[in-house]
């Protein structure tokens, strides 16, 4: 066993929520954490070629950086079975499924860490314990480390829920800011503000949604991503937006976000980003639609589904089109 075993942590999906977790609990075990490069052409056409025809575009690009990293010399692939990170309240089942897609995919060189983390009855020791032992034990890490890293992986996805995605170290820095801060006002539609809804992995990986954030910024208009708001009151605004919880943990947090944009006053419209073929999200972002209307009918409303065709003309013919029509209502 190497005394510091090369891990590979794909870029995708869940990292996007808790990267810093993941690199700061493989450390802790004594692990070299290589991360894969951010999306690319090469690394769609990878995943596509690899994963199943029905996966949703993340999942398949999600693909794509576990054969990088595997293809640049990892010997593990940290890819965990993320069940639950709250009580009564879950994962989307492709994410469930991953690790059993990727095994199949990787060759068995490659050793696959997908330990369950299983909150749903509560945030007990007892599950941060079992996940480090699982992949500790895998690693070669002694029974310090382990307990170390346990805790580490404890306090970061307490903080993660508590306070949302990429507010815990060098993925924040690299994620957030870039959405957050205000854009200047140039291009075609300066003033413009438009709030923009999704997960964080379609949101904040500009090779797999074609640079959404950047290409609203450059045609002036200053956006607003459910990150922009603290989650504490996108918790409280997502039991008012059904009145009841909502089964899937990011569902609910995109709910709460449409919610609180509709209270908005300074929003000229709001953008939904969805994968094609995301079962939770056919659903989802209907709901929100139906919140906007039903909230704020004078609020322009658009759409726009990814998927491994989506091409970039076309792509930005929309958002002009959208933009010149959120435009063309402020004028009057």
């Amino acid at each position: 066993m190497a005394a510091n075993p090369v891990v590979g942590v794909p870029r995708a999906l869940l990292y996007y929520e808790y990267g810093p977790v993941w690199e700061g609990f493989l450390t802790a075990l004594g692990a070299e954490v290589r991360v894969s490069r951010p999306t690319g052409r090469a690394t769609i056409d990878r995943g596509v070629g690899s994963a199943l025809d029905e996966a949703c575009l993340p999942v398949k690009v999600a693909y794509g950086h576990c054969l990088e990293l595997v293809a640049a010399g990892a010997e593990y692939l940290f890819v965990p079975r993320v069940f639950s990170v709250e009580p009564r309240a879950y994962s989307c089942p492709k994410l469930l499924g991953l690790p059993d897609m990727v095994r199949l995919a990787v060759p068995d060189r490659v050793t696959l860490l997908a330990p369950l983390i299983d909150l749903s009855r509560g945030n007990t020791s007892r599950a941060f314990r079992h996940v480090a032992a699982e992949t500790g034990s895998a690693l070669g890490a002694g029974y310090r480390r382990t307990v170390r890293a346990s805790g580490v992986l404890a306090r970061g996805i307490t903080a993660a829920v508590r306070q949302g995605p990429g507010m815990l170290g060098a993925a924040g820095t690299e994620l957030l800011p870039r959405a957050l801060r205000p854009w200047p006002s140039s291009g075609s539609a300066p003033g413009t503000r438009i709030g923009v809804l999704g997960h964080s992995y379609n949101l904040y990986d500009r090779g797999l949604n074609l640079d959404l954030l950047g290409k609203l910024a450059a045609l002036g208009v200053s956006t607003i991503t459910p990150e922009g708001y603290p989650q504490t009151r996108i918790e409280a605004a997502a039991r008012f937006a059904l009145g009841k919880p909502l089964f899937w943990t990011l569902g609910r947090r995109l709910m709460g976000a449409a919610y609180l944009m509709t209270a908005d006053p300074d929003l000229d419209g709001v953008i939904a980003v969805a994968s094609f073929g995301c079962g939770p999200d056919s659903m989802v972002v209907d709901l929100a639609m139906r919140l906007v209307g039903r909230r704020r009918p004078d609020l322009p409303f658009m759409e726009l589904t990814l998927d491994e065709h989506t091409g970039e003309a076309g792509f930005l013919t929309m958002l002009e089109a959208f933009v010149d029509l959120v435009v063309r209502r402020r004028a009057g």
